[in-house]
């Protein structure tokens, strides 16, 4: 699972218009310093049988991690739109970093309603799917 989760991070971290990557918790848009800025939050786990058996060998993994970003529109109001496809793609087409998958989603998106504006927020939910067996340390 923390493979999985720095893994998320090194991804991120090559999205060259997004300055701030972390798994900290995420600050409200409006005290955000550093923009864009974009939080990795471990949301939920959920466990499924892969195979006939008892021990943790016999489940796949899902883990449900939303990114949370902050983003600042000033130049573009769009800029938002853009970084949200690009995050999603970028996650979804790596196969070097996050090589230990078995699948991986994106779920859902949520956005807050311009309250903020031209700072705004968004949050993308996304499933990684690994066979618990492979998640143990050597």
């Amino acid at each position: 699972m923390i493979e999985v989760l720095e893994d998320i991070r090194k991804i991120l971290e090559t999205v060259p218009y997004i300055q701030k990557v972390s798994h900290g918790k995420p600050l409200p848009v409006q005290l955000e310093e550093r923009f864009n800025a974009a939080y990795i939050a471990l949301d939920s786990i959920t466990y499924k049988p892969a195979k006939y058996g008892h021990g943790i060998e016999s489940y796949d993994k899902y883990l449900y991690v939303k990114v949370i970003v902050n983003t600042l529109n000033d130049k573009d109001e769009l800029s938002w739109a853009l970084l949200h496809d690009d995050i999603i793609r970028i996650i979804l087409d790596d196969t070097i970093i996050l090589s230990k998958l078995i699948d991986r989603n994106i779920v859902a998106s949520g956005f807050d309603e311009y309250g903020e504006y031209p700072k705004k927020s968004m949050e993308l939910m996304f499933e990684f799917r690994i066979r618990s067996s492979c998640d143990q340390p050597a």
